[in-house]
């Protein structure tokens, strides 16, 4: 009976560590995903929040610019400098073409678009915010 006991705490605690480690994972790491819209997105540092050439920042005002046209092959950086506290964005395209993963506060994405469409997309966090979505045009 002591031997059984033994046994089933041995395999119960097998178990909680087994579930303990899948669910354990990276939720602003370096994920790479790849769907028909995009090559690659890695998360990196950003270091300055201004808006550059092929460049989307959400801050606290929301995303600029809301509007942005680029060629076949460019990539777009997707930024969060958002200084709100605990501020995280996901962008996800309204069609489901792109999606960047949730954001950290100073980070930021890249995107590939490598097919001609007109792409708009929101904050997943914050869909219901219109200052949080905008259209990227894809020529």
């Amino acid at each position: 009976m002591k031997r059984l006991l033994c046994l089933i705490a041995l395999a119960a605690f097998i178990l909680t560590g087994m579930v303990s480690i899948t669910a354990c994972g990276s939720e602003n790491g370096s994920d790479t995903t790849t769907t028909p819209a995009q090559t690659t997105s890695t998360v990196t540092e950003a270091t300055t929040p201004t808006v550059g050439e092929n460049e989307v920042q959400f801050t606290d005002e929301g995303v600029y610019p809301k509007e942005l046209t680029i060629s076949v092959g460019t990539t777009v950086t997707f930024g969060n400098n958002d200084n709100r506290e605990n501020s995280r964005h996901w962008i996800k395209a309204l069609d489901g073409s792109f999606d960047t993963r949730a954001i950290p506060k100073h980070a930021r994405m890249d995107v590939t678009f490598n097919e001609v469409g007109i792409f708009e997309y929101h904050c997943l966090f914050h869909k219901d915010r219109e200052n949080e979505k905008g259209t990227i045009i894809v020529e």
